[in-house]
């Protein structure tokens, strides 16, 4: 017996918990696809974004095998159906497929949006940031319009640290010595430390998080981690995941870089960085990267993600560049908002 199950409801939502849980551990997905992670996202930011949560569970004999994880966000008069989360934190989406389904991909996706369309009201679709290793990329890049186009830097840990560090030089020659030189030139103005803040202490995880979005304030004032509403968002992720990672970089016991990650699936997930400009001289956000990357290296961690991005310094430090696009409808509206995003416009 194979039914399709359109959810709406938090109730249902979080009815799926146990399901979804072995699914994942059967397909690894990205932290993106995550329970935990997405009812943690929606859980907080559900409120100010008014987001109604859109997600089709596909069953084979009472067995979860597949999920489609959406929602309808709100922009001004527009519905869009999306991935679930927020359109600004899903860096790489993708669905849950188990691959011994009696279905396809393809008809998998096409009668989960069949099922939405009779159902949900919505006048754009959009599936953002689709890697072109994804399970759904073949089948949307066919069947839907590519609004964006862009790349992420990955780090594949295959050698030792100092021979990742070696093989930098195809990227930038000097990136290694110019950062141990940086390294020694702060070490001479105080005492360096890298710093992994534990989850149980608390009041250290709010101070750290609230230097961490002052920072990124100042620098970007207008991005999503840099609104005051939004700390409570980090709080909730970097107290209740599991495997979040929140680390901070500080020069005489003073915060002059900060980062909140996700370890998930034996990947590193780089998420939002943060530095002090007043210390800019010294490259602190380089060299907390730097520290990072060692980490990683040291608890045997396979994967560093640095996500999608224009950010030279991410490829600097990646030694796998993997493209990706996003997704739109094909109506009349949707092909206006495509131009209308060619031209750089924002969705």
């Amino acid at each position: 017996m194979h039914n399709y199950d359109l959810i709406t409801s938090n109730e249902g939502f979080r009815s799926l918990e146990n399901d979804w849980i072995k699914l994942e551990n059967k397909t690894k997905p990205w932290v993106y696809q995550d329970y935990y992670f997405l009812e943690s996202v929606y859980t907080s930011i559900s409120p100010f974004e008014k987001l109604n949560i859109v997600i089709v569970a596909y069953k084979e004999d009472n067995v979860l095998k597949a999920i489609l994880p959406l929602c309808i966000y709100r922009k001004k008069t527009l519905r869009i159906l999306a991935w679930l989360g927020s359109l600004n934190l899903i860096d790489h989406g993708e669905i849950l497929f188990d691959a011994d389904c009696h279905i396809t991909i393809n008809d998998f996706i096409d009668n989960s949006i069949k099922l939405i369309r009779e159902n949900i009201k919505y006048e754009i679709i959009y599936f953002g940031k689709i890697l072109i290793n994804a399970s759904v990329y073949d089948h949307l890049n066919k069947n839907y319009n590519a609004v964006k186009f862009y790349k992420c830097g990955f780090i594949q840990f295959k050698s030792d640290f100092d021979s990742y560090l070696d093989e930098l030089k195809i990227n930038r020659k000097n990136l290694k010595s110019d950062t141990l030189r940086q390294i020694k030139r702060i070490s001479e103005a105080g005492n360096l430390q890298f710093e992994v803040i534990p989850k149980s202490n608390k009041d250290l995880t709010i101070q750290t998080i609230n230097e961490l979005i002052n920072q990124r304030r100042s620098k970007y004032k207008n991005t999503f981690w840099a609104t005051g509403e939004y700390n409570d968002v980090m709080v909730n992720l970097a107290l209740n995941l599991p495997y979040s990672h929140l680390s901070c970089l500080k020069i005489n016991e003073q915060i002059i870089a900060a980062h909140f990650g996700l370890i998930f699936n034996n990947t590193f997930t780089f998420c939002v960085p943060s530095y002090d400009s007043r210390f800019a001289k010294y490259s602190p956000g380089r060299l907390l990267i730097y520290f990072l990357i060692k980490h990683c290296f040291d608890s045997r961690i396979s994967y560093f993600d640095f996500g999608p991005g224009e950010e030279t310094y991410k490829y600097e430090w990646s030694n796998n560049i993997v493209e990706g696009r996003s997704f739109i409808g094909n109506s009349v509206l949707e092909k206006l908002i495509r131009v209308y995003t060619r031209l750089g416009g924002k969705i």
